[in-house]
C-alpha cells in the first residue's frame, strides 16, 4: 500500500532511491495543464474542452503527482493568473503556489517539479513584464521554498522545495532550462541539450492518428529506461485529428484518460480502446522519467511510483 502523500520520503527510508541521486533518475507522475480543474467546475460545456484535470492542486499532490504543468498569463502589474491558451482557468498563481507550500510544509521530505510556461497575453500593456512580476512577487518572497538553479538537484537538495522547470524567456537563466526556442510544437520526439544534462521530450499532442501517439509514447519509454541524469518527459495528453478534427466527448473519455477514449469524427462517435494503465504497466520495472497525464487515476499514479526501486 503506497502512501502517496509521502512516497518519495518512504522510498528513501526503504533504500529504494538515494538522497544523493538525481531527481531525473526517478519515475515521477505528472499532470498536463495542472491548473485547469476549475474550468470544469465552472460548468460551461465549452470550458470542458480545455479542462485537463478535475483534481485540485492539493488533491493532485496528495495523490502522488510531483510534476505540475502550470501555464501563465500576466493579469496586472503585480499579479499572474493560470491560463489554458487564451482561456482563464479561474485560478491565480498565488492559489496554486499556496497549495504547494502547504503540501510541502506537511510533507517536507517531498518535492515538486513545476513547469512554468507563458501561455497567453500581451505584456506590452504593463510596465513590468511577466518575468519581473514572477520574480519579485512570487519567487523571491518565498525563496527558501524554491530551487531555481540551472542544474538538476539531488533528491536531498530538492526536498521541501519547488524545483523550477523553466519554459519561458524570463528569469535570467534560472531553473532547469526548456526554453520556447528549443521546444518544437507538436513533436513526437526532441531533445534539449543543456550543460551537464539533456531533456528528452515526447509531446505529440495533435496527432493525425492515435496510433502515432501511442507509438511515440512507447518510443520514449524505451529510451528512458536508464539512470543517466537526464530528464525524459512523456506527455500522454492529446487532441486528435483523424483526417478531420476529432474531439474528446468529455473530460473523462479523452486525452488517454480512462479505459475507452471516445472521439467525434464527422458527427459520429468512434470508440478507440486505450488503457493508459496497461501502457504504463507494460514498462513495469523500467525507469519511466516523468509521465504527464490528463485526468490521472490512482492506479496509474501508483503504477508509475512502483517502477522506482
Amino acid at each position: 500500500m503506497i502512501n502517496t502523500e509521502s512516497w518519495i520520503t518512504n522510498l528513501l527510508a526503504a533504500g529504494k532511491i538515494a538522497g544523493s541521486g538525481s531527481i531525473a533518475d526517478i519515475s515521477i507522475p505528472g499532470t498536463h495543464d495542472s491548473g485547469t480543474y476549475k474550468c470544469y467546475q465552472v460548468g460551461f460545456s465549452f470550458l470542458n474542452f480545455i479542462c485537463a484535470q478535475t483534481w485540485s492542486i492539493e488533491e493532485q499532490l496528495n495523490a502522488g503527482v510531483r510534476f505540475l504543468d502550470i501555464r501563465l498569463e500576466q493579469s496586472s502589474e503585480t499579479a499572474i493568473q493560470v491560463n489554458h491558451g487564451s482561456h482563464y482557468c479561474h485560478i491565480g498563481l498565488e492559489d496554486v503556489l499556496n497549495q504547494c507550500y502547504a503540501f510541502l510544509a506537511k510533507n517536507p521530505g517531498e518535492y515538486i517539479i513545476m513547469s512554468l510556461k507563458k501561455d497567453y497575453g500581451d505584456n506590452s500593456r504593463f510596465t513590468n513584464n511577466l518575468g519581473t512580476v514572477l520574480q519579485n512577487n512570487y519567487i523571491t518572497p518565498a525563496a527558501k521554498s524554491w530551487y531555481t538553479q540551472s542544474t538538476i538537484p539531488t533528491v536531498t537538495n530538492a526536498q521541501g522545495k519547488i524545483v523550477l522547470f523553466n519554459r519561458m524567456n524570463y528569469l535570467n537563466g534560472q531553473g532547469i532550462a526548456a526554453l520556447p526556442a528549443n521546444w518544437p510544437d507538436n513533436s513526437e520526439y526532441f531533445s534539449i541539450n543543456n550543460t551537464g544534462y539533456n531533456i528528452y521530450v515526447q509531446d505529440l499532442y495533435n496527432p493525425w492518428f492515435i496510433t502515432s501517439k501511442l507509438e511515440a509514447i512507447d518510443n520514449l519509454f524505451q529510451l528512458s529506461n536508464k539512470k543517466d541524469g537526464n530528464f525524459y518527459l512523456n506527455f500522454f495528453s492529446w487532441f486528435a485529428k483523424t483526417g478531420r478534427w476529432a474531439f474528446p466527448t468529455s473530460p473523462y473519455s479523452g486525452s488517454l484518460s480512462v479505459g475507452v477514449t471516445a472521439i467525434i469524427v464527422d458527427g459520429t462517435t468512434v470508440e478507440i480502446p486505450i488503457d493508459p494503465l496497461s501502457v504504463i504497466q507494460k514498462y513495469a520495472g523500467n525507469k519511466m522519467g516523468i509521465v504527464i497525464l490528463n485526468f490521472p487515476t490512482k492506479d496509474q499514479i501508483n503504477a508509475i511510483i512502483n517502477t522506482n526501486g
